[in-house]
């Protein structure tokens, strides 16, 4: 596996928002936009379970499965190993979703940190940037098409939000019961997942998450990396990006 240079990519490096811009941005006129969606099916049974939509969309046809992890692996890890493809075709765009990424992780950690420590002992502040959790979030329905038909035991829960300020500055609030019930990799693939989306959003006008759920479904599942399908994925988000156009994920 290449290893990514962590070199700082300026062109989507965004304005950090602190808890207190981001708990007074409502006052501004912030938006609120779709984030990732998770899957939840078999709702107070043994067999109870989420999964990120773009991630059970990708693997619902049968064709593709879900990347395992490696002993040892971290989030981080797993986001770096599925970026490989994208480094192929565009090396600076890798490392910049790759530092946009890193800096999520490392929000949500310090963020999960400060819930289970409230007062610190060594009483230095601790940085938190553009996350906070809430523990639910209303269902938006405007922005994605559903792309696989849902189980009937399952329902779409909504896992994040974008809080949108202007077009380059945002922030990324997460369903705290949720986070904590996906997996490594559906948590590493939806920490992915609103970094696209964030990017989508700014540079491609992107109305829907289609072709981001799309992405990410590649980049976390076998095609990406034993196909080398990733050539040919641009041009399908580009054909989802003003909306929902049909593909498949063979």
């Amino acid at each position: 596996m290449m290893r990514l240079v962590h070199t700082k990519i300026p062109a989507l490096v965004l304005t950090m928002l602190s808890l207190t811009a981001v708990s007074g941005a409502a006052s501004a006129g912030v938006r609120e936009s779709g984030g990732g969606i998770a899957v939840h099916c078999g709702a107070g049974t043994a067999k109870e379970s989420y999964q990120l939509l773009d991630l059970y969309e990708a693997t619902a046809s049968g064709y593709r499965d879900v990347m395992e992890p490696w002993s040892g692996a971290d989030r981080i890890d797993l986001i770096e190993y599925a970026l490989d493809p994208v480094m192929t075709f565009d090396w600076s765009r890798s490392v910049t979703l790759y530092d946009n990424a890193k800096e999520i992780d490392e929000d949500l950690s310090r963020r999960q940190y400060l819930e289970a420590h409230p007062n610190p002992r060594h009483g230095l502040p601790i940085r938190v940037g553009r996350v906070e959790f809430a523990d639910s979030l209303e269902r938006i329905e405007t922005d994605f098409h559903l792309m696989a038909a849902v189980p009937a035991n399952c329902e779409l829960v909504q896992l994040a939000v974008q809080r949108w300020e202007d077009r380059y500055t945002s922030a990324f609030v997460f369903n705290h019961q949720v986070w904590n019930k996906l997996d490594l990799v559906n948590q590493a693939a939806a920490i992915l997942h609103e970094v696209i989306y964030e990017e989508d959003r700014q540079y491609n006008h992107a109305e829907y998450s289609d072709a981001t759920r799309y992405e990410v479904g590649i980049l976390f599942t076998t095609g990406a990396h034993s196909y080398n399908e990733y050539d040919a994925l641009e041009s399908v988000k580009f054909s989802l990006s003003g909306g929902f156009h049909g593909f498949s994920f063979r």
